[in-house]
């Protein structure tokens, strides 16, 4: 009898012991998936009110990405912004926000609402995302681009509006590769109309249009 109730433990403590080992390797698997998903809206910021966005181009990565149409305007920057939380200090280094001047300056600044409010492409080679800032008297949005190893590979301001000094707008429109970028400027008796093109390149680069 006695050899039989230690064989019984025995086999009690080997349940115990793979249980565990099997609890480890699972809990492992799910923290290495959580670090892997960076680098959009929805990742950054899981409890973020859900909108509806066609803007995301999933799966294998073209060697020339092609980009959903949309306008970067005023109408565009309110909507997202208003769906959206401002980010945390760890989002913001996550994400190297401190690249682009503005933001560095803005980052410790609470009257300065910094979101990621979009993420217009996303697949194995690079990563698309619109970063904005907003404070009483301005707006700005940037474009913000990632590459496979989530290194910022360049940036672009996209939008802004300046209501108090002078008129200063900047709106942009997505067609397909292209991007064009609007500069209006007025002071005074005097108005400045600037647009600018640009495609991604190979390697996510940004190439500007002549």
């Amino acid at each position: 009898m006695k050899k039989i109730h230690l064989k019984k433990i025995d086999t009690m403590q080997l349940f115990s012991t793979r249980a565990l080992l099997l609890f480890a390797i699972l809990l492992y698997s799910c923290n290495n998936e959580k670090q892997s998903r960076v680098l959009t809206a929805d990742t950054l910021q899981p409890d973020i009110k859900k909108i509806d966005t066609p803007h995301i181009e999933q799966g294998p990565a073209a060697h020339d990405p092609i980009l959903k149409d949309i306008d970067i305007d005023q109408k565009y920057f309110d909507q997202q912004v208003a769906a959206h939380r401002v980010i945390s200090k760890t989002s913001f280094d996550t994400l190297s926000l401190e690249t682009i001047s503005m933001l560095k300056e803005f980052r410790n600044d609470t009257a300065v609402k910094i979101k990621i409010i979009d993420t217009l492409l996303a697949n194995s080679r690079m990563k698309l995302l619109v970063v904005a800032a907003k404070t009483e008297n301005e707006s700005w949005a940037w474009l913000v681009c990632y590459s496979a190893n989530n290194e910022i590979i360049w940036t672009e301001n996209i939008y802004y509006e300046d209501f108090v000094e002078y008129f200063s707008k900047t709106t942009t429109r997505i067609k397909s590769k292209t991007i064009a970028i609007t500069t209006e400027t007025e002071m005074e008796d005097s108005r400045v109309h600037n647009v600018k093109k640009y495609v991604i390149g190979d390697g996510g680069k940004l190439l500007l249009l002549k």
